[in-house]
């Protein structure tokens, strides 16, 4: 799981460099920038819920007193929440 995470985070920070780097300058960037960053944010805290060692390692202590859930319908639960991820991100636009 550890890998999905990773491969969503360089996801994620492609979709920035994209937007960064295309030189927008109008509200339309504007718009697509702050959904990237919603993105971003709204993932951040996914993640440290969704993997509380983690989250603790990384110095977040608001979910030390639970583990990481790790029954299947857990695990289908996170597929399903990437592969909606990757929906939103495809919808950001990045003309």
């Amino acid at each position: 799981m550890r890998s999905t995470l990773l491969l969503m985070f360089n996801m994620l920070l492609a979709g920035t460099l994209v937007i960064s780097t295309t030189g927008q300058t109008g509200n339309p960037g504007a718009s697509a920038s702050k959904m990237l960053h919603d993105l971003f944010d709204a993932e951040w805290e996914y993640a440290m819920r969704d993997d509380p060692p983690r989250a603790s390692d990384l110095g977040d202590r608001r979910w030390n007193d639970r583990w990481r859930d790790q029954s299947l319908q857990a695990i289908e639960r996170r597929h399903q929440h990437n592969l909606d991820i990757l929906a939103r991100l495809a919808k950001i636009d990045r003309g």
